[in-house]
């Protein structure tokens, strides 16, 4: 039945189309959160509605003309109707789970391994956020493109097809055009042709020249374009922020988010901290630098499937690693998920694979009995975190207990409660309230001051 589902190109899309829609059709009566209320007044958000306007401008950090393209292009056809940007997402969600079935499947020859593979990451709760975040839609379309390009240079590595290479190629570039997280994807295709086909070093260098030579194009685009807005090194200086902090942050952030995709409770917008300091600094250290040691080692020592899934799962760091201090200023190091939907397929692929390996000592109905728990308990906490994203104040309360101290979610919380009638100051926050009065007060902001303190003394839980 599985090699079916593989075998036939649609069934397979099909049935895990259907599962994406069980799992997230609820979504679609969520309100906006956060900055997608840019689409409300997408005047704001795309300010011209020439496609080369986007080629040489952009309002953000990003160079990502393609991403203001498509959601340019989904403004003509839907205008700002949340349900139709709820869908999009839905929709290219269900896409690279598709994709990435088709993926694994090149690459290992197991259906077992590509279905589970594939199931895990479309129902996965640490990916729901981004589901849910019609503005992520970066994440999703980089993605896409970047499945695409795999593939296609898979099959080309197999076949020696120049089409195929040629595709590969387009679908690279497109994907950084939306997100320069595909600047990854020749170290994707590296581990393919070293880990997987086990090629000699010469011939990999000749394959990987041209994506290199495109990512050189892209990077020279982006310091043309958008440079000028990502000024993270005057952020580090101006916050004296030492390398070995930098570095211990960043290990700490790691050791987080690692841990989201054993337990998905807590994944939050943007999750902060402090810097590291002391004996947690030097902990925090070791640990980052013994998990790319045996990364390291792995891919030199054991060239297999299993390597593979490491390298694409701990890679996608890397980029993290200058973006943490995108907001350093406001409230220290952060990280955003969405900033990894890519790279948990490959944890994704090293779970599966792992389970599957346990059919040595489980039989057949034992193994599916304890698939179908896996996958049903993964659907639960996605429907729990989709729940939690229903409206901004359920959420924004969820994101300051998961994140205590978050500047960002504490001030759209406060914002909210002072202009929403409705909503009621929650027993367990008056003291991030009471924080943030002061924070108004200390900007000058005496009305808005006022009227959070009136929220707070009017809160039915007010002592």
């Amino acid at each position: 039945m599985i090699e079916r589902f593989i075998k036939n190109k649609w069934l397979g899309a099909i049935f895990l189309y259907v599962l994406c829609a069980i799992s997230y059709y609820d979504v679609l009566s969520h309100d906006l959160m956060i900055d997608d209320v840019q689409f409300i007044a997408p005047q704001q958000f795309l300010p011209s509605l020439s496609l080369s306007y986007y080629l040489s401008h952009t309002p953000s950090m990003h160079f990502s003309p393609g991403y203001y393209i498509f959601n340019l292009a989904a403004f003509q056809m839907f205008g700002n109707d949340p349900v139709a940007l709820h869908a999009i997402n839905i929709f290219l969600h269900g896409a690279n789970a598709a994709l990435f079935l088709v993926l694994v499947n090149v690459l290992t020859g197991k259906p077992a391994v590509s279905l589970m593979a594939a199931l895990i990451f479309l129902l996965h709760p640490v990916n729901a956020f981004t589901v849910n975040y019609i503005t992520a839609n970066f994440i999703l379309l980089s993605s896409l493109c970047s499945l695409l390009s795999l593939i296609f240079f898979s099959r080309y590595a197999r076949s020696g097809a120049r089409g195929r290479l040629m595709a590969s190629y387009a679908f690279f570039f497109l994907g950084l055009l939306n997100f320069e997280g595909g600047l990854l994807i020749p170290l994707y295709i590296l581990g393919i042709l070293w880990l997987i086909e086990q090629r000699p070093f010469r011939a990999i260098l000749k394959d990987l020249a041209p994506y290199l030579l495109l990512t050189a194009g892209y990077v020279f685009l982006w310091f043309m374009t958008a440079s000028a807005n990502a000024p993270i090194a005057d952020k580090l200086i101006a916050q004296n922020i030492s390398f070995v902090d930098y570095l211990s942050a960043y290990g700490r952030l790691i050791g987080w988010y690692a841990g989201k995709l054993f337990h998905a409770a807590g994944v939050v917008y943007i999750y902060n901290l402090p810097a590291v300091a002391g004996n947690g600094a030097a902990l925090s250290l070791a640990g980052t630098a013994a998990a790319f040691i045996g990364l390291l080692w792995m891919c030199l020592k054991k060239r297999n499937i299993v390597s593979f899934a490491l390298l694409w799962l701990m890679s996608g760091f890397l980029l993290v690693f200058p973006a943490i201090a995108t907001h350093v200023n406001a409230m220290g190091f952060v990280i955003e998920p969405h900033w990894l939907y890519f790279n948990s397929m490959g944890f994704c692929l090293l779970f599966a694979n792992a389970f599957l390996a346990g059919k040595r000592f489980f039989e057949p109905r034992s193994m599916a009995l304890i698939g179908s728990c896996l996958l049903l308990y993964l659907l639960v906490m996605t429907k729990y975190t989709n729940a939690l994203s229903q409206n901004e104040e359920r959420y924004y309360e969820y994101w300051l207990r998961a994140s205590p101290g978050n500047a960002i979610a504490r001030e759209n919380l406060a914002s909210l409660y002072i202009w929403d009638e409705t909503a009621s100051v929650e027993p367990d926050l008056i003291n991030e309230m009471r924080i943030q009065v002061n924070n108004y007060e200390t900007a000058g902001n005496a009305s808005n001051a006022a009227l959070l303190m009136r929220r707070i003394e009017t809160s039915p839980s007010f002592r």
